[in-house]
Order: structure tokens, then sequence, then C-alpha cells
């Protein structure tokens, strides 16, 4: 797996836009302060979401209290309500990293 940290992020956007490493990370900060406060608006009536860029939805829902089975011994068990965050990536970035892929000369 290829696993890159926040500042290793931080890094690779200055590289290409040249903007400060001080100012992208105020600016990183500010963004996750704004993703934390969407999702805090969920309710179990309405999910939030955000989308951030094309193709790439950030959100959550609130799960209802709901009847389960106990793995361990099969009881039936109330789990209760529980905050459930979530990221989705759609077909747009498929399409463009396939593109990349098989025309690298055309981006």
């Amino acid at each position: 797996m290829n696993y890159i940290n926040q500042d290793q992020i931080i890094r690779q956007v200055k590289e290409k836009t040249g903007f400060s490493l001080w100012s992208l990370k105020e600016a990183i900060d500010a963004l996750e302060e704004v993703i934390i406060e969407n999702m805090l608006t969920a309710t179990p009536e309405q999910p939030s979401e955000m989308r951030l860029f094309p193709g790439w939805r950030i959100g959550a829902k609130i799960l209802p209290e709901r009847e389960a089975k106990d793995p361990r011994n099969g009881e039936m068990l109330i789990t209760p309500e529980k905050f459930s965050p979530y990221c989705t990536f759609e077909q747009y970035y498929r399409q463009k990293i396939n593109k990349m892929v098989n025309d690298p000369q055309e981006d």
C-alpha cells in the first residue's frame, strides 16, 4: 500500500502550487474543521454531505438503534444509535485515472 501522511501531502501541494508550507497547513486545518462542523449537522432524518472536489463526497449519517444478533452467542440485542462518517469517490475519479494511465501525455 502506498501511504502518505498529511505532511507529505502538504509538501506535494507546495511543490505544485508554490504556496508556503504554513499557509497550506492552515488551509488543511481549516478544511478539517469545516468537514467536522458539517458532519455534526447530521440528524437521524437527514444525513450531512459535502462535495469537496468533483467526484468526492464526504459526509455523515446517524444510524438509528436497531435489533441485531450478538455474533458470540446468537442472542438478540438492541444496538444504540451511532454516528457513521463516510467518504465516497464517484465514477469521475475512475475515469480520470484510467485516462491518465491509458493516455499519460494528454494530461
